[in-house]
């Protein structure tokens, strides 16, 4: 979807000659067929619409998990005739699940959240790009929310690691540098 949406931006723009004053030089650079910075207004407004929308449905979906499984909860304790104790484990495990859930989602949104800003930014700011007079700024900025970005697909693990005692077994079994029926030889 993003690729979709970056495609107009880069169709409008081509490498050519061009003569940069403050270095007194011609060197080659990118530049922008006839209408492309509307075609980069356009694929920008089509990348934050998208953006904002999976924000959207994360908070939506999130929030549709969340109810069901507490509903799912309350319905367990209802008709469970199990003791309280059992009941109480039960209950306290699908808070755990709940809390795992809305983390992920958060942490999702709060990575991705200042890229949308940062490209609502770029179609407000007319210099703001990465050929206008703040690229230093635009591509530092854009370093930064790419490590966020990083930062999301790489936090995940470690929040199923803490919060999930399956997912730990499981991960622990796997890759365990013992060997634990190995054969000794004498």
């Amino acid at each position: 979807m993003v690729l979709l949406g970056i495609f107009p931006a880069v169709s409008a723009m081509y490498f050519d000659w061009k003569f940069f004053p403050d270095r007194n030089m011609t060197l080659i650079g990118l530049k922008f067929h006839a209408g492309g910075g509307e075609t980069k207004l356009v694929s920008f407004s089509l990348n934050v619409i998208s953006l904002l929308f999976s924000f959207l449905l994360v908070v939506v979906c999130t929030a549709i998990l969340v109810y069901k499984l507490i509903s799912k909860t309350k319905w367990r304790q209802e008709m469970s005739g199990a003791a309280p104790d059992v009941k109480q484990t039960s209950v306290s495990r699908d808070q755990k699940v709940v809390k795992m859930v809305v983390f992920i989602s958060a942490v999702y949104i709060g990575c991705f959240f200042w890229s949308a800003v940062s490209m609502i930014i770029s179609m407000l700011v007319p210099g703001y790009s990465v050929v206008g007079p703040n690229k230093n700024m635009f591509q530092t900025v854009w370093s930064f929310l790419l490590l966020l970005e990083g930062t999301n697909s790489s936090v995940n693990m470690f929040i199923y690691l803490k919060m999930s005692s399956k997912f730990r077994k499981v991960f622990t079994e796997t890759f365990s540098f013992r060997r634990q029926n190995s054969v000794k030889t004498r």
